[in-house]
């Protein structure tokens, strides 16, 4: 009996071995160290390995500010494998980018890649187990999709409920929060406003109604009425801070740089001068006027940045091809950067320009300049985007 128990034991550890053998049976993770319009060379780093000629499927790894993901980036199949390097020849590049008007795969040398193929088990939805409960799952199933950032799968399932029954707010609450995710803003007021009928006192239904009339440049006056009325309510000082940094953004997109100068007053009075709402002040408060188009450009290469981000010694640069795409404009160069100039910074990318920040000279001498930000034009969560250069990285400046 003894001996049984033993082979039993063991052949239920092989089955979990089998079991995880084959959920990483068919992909690995390697880097690209080459490619070119036919072919994409991955070094193997880890998990299985694929057999010459499988057919293959390449995504590439990216990390977009805190965020890690992939994206699909060709198909193929393996033409070759040499000791961990495997060539792929590429039937179609799935993800492109046209640069002078050639298609140009979007990848880079050093880009991590996973590589997959047929035998790779498909993760199970656990909202019911088949496509027909997807559409006739429940309440639970259809947040639990929300929280997963599923909002095409999760809008049947509610379409479904509110069929069923009307009259419950939270149904169609987070059915207007999905059509929101999903920048169908009308769809989503209008869901907001059952919420509200269905349920007067909801003030999370208001916020959200603001920013789906927000969302859309016909309603936006209207995202206003919303944001005021919850002003209106007795809310806690980080939530009323909140809500009239919404009313800045519609302002600025209104261009009522008055008003947006008038919320950024009633920030600082709640919660005194910081770093962030400075930035705002500057922006909308300070009388900072900057040229739609500019007219005078220069490049600087970093030489350090202060630790908050706000101040930068650079050095004065010759004219280089670095940021070429000003030429198209006929914008004219110079390394005379005037003190008391407000001016753009942003990366020199080959095509396109970004601006980063309005900056003014702080000081300058000789080929040596301090730049001192004004504020960052890039926000994420209420707070400024603070861009961290590298040392030695050029930089492009107009004003």
């Amino acid at each position: 009996m003894k001996y049984l128990t033993n082979l039993l034991y063991l052949l239920m550890l092989c089955g979990l071995f089998v079991l995880a053998s084959t959920r990483v049976n068919a992909q690995m993770h390697g880097k690209v160290t080459y490619f070119n319009n036919t072919n994409l060379n991955i070094q193997y780093l880890y998990g299985s390995k694929p057999k010459l000629n499988q057919t293959v499927t390449v995504k590439r790894k990216f990390k977009m500010g805190r965020m890690n993901g992939t994206s699909s980036l060709a198909e193929g199949y393996v033409a070759k494998v040499v000791g961990k390097n495997f060539l792929i020849r590429v039937k179609k590049y799935t993800s492109t980018m046209t640069q002078n008007g050639v298609k140009k795969p979007m990848v880079k040398v050093g880009n991590g890649a996973v590589v997959s193929w047929a035998g790779m088990p498909k993760k199970t939805q656990r909202t019911g187990g088949s496509s027909a409960s997807t559409k006739l799952g429940s309440f639970d199933d259809a947040v639990r999709l929300v929280k997963k950032r599923k909002y095409k799968q999760a809008i049947p399932i509610l379409d479904n409920l509110i069929a069923k029954n009307d009259k419950n707010p939270y149904y169609f609450y987070e059915r207007g929060y999905a059509y929101l995710k999903r920048y169908k803003y009308q769809q989503a007021a209008a869901d907001f406003t059952k919420t509200i009928e269905l349920k007067p006192d909801a003030q999370k239904a208001y916020l959200m109604r603001g920013d789906a009339y927000a969302g859309s440049f016909r309603t936006r006056e209207r995202a206003l009425e919303d944001y005021n009325y919850l002003l209106k309510q007795d809310l806690k000082k980080s939530d009323r801070i909140f809500v009239f940094k919404k009313i800045i953004k519609v302002k600025d997109r209104l261009k009522d740089l008055d008003g947006a100068c008038a919320g950024v007053k009633r920030i600082q009075s709640l919660e005194g001068k910081t770093r962030n709402n400075q930035d705002l002040f500057n922006k909308y408060c300070a009388g900072i006027k900057m040229a739609k188009k500019p007219a005078n450009r220069a490049q600087v290469r970093l030489i350090s940045q202060s630790e908050d981000g706000y101040t930068f010694t650079a050095e004065i640069l010759s004219e280089t091809e670095k940021c070429y795409f000003y030429k198209k404009d006929n914008v004219a160069f110079t390394e005379d950067l005037q003190q008391n100039n407000y001016m753009h910074i942003a990366r020199c990318r080959p095509k396109y320009r970004s601006s980063n920040a309005v900056v003014k000279v702080k000081s300058k001498q000789g080929k040596k300049v301090i730049l001192k930000v004004m504020y960052w034009t890039g926000t994420m969560n209420g707070k400024p985007w603070i861009y961290r250069y590298k040392v030695g990285e050029v930089i492009s400046v107009s004003w």
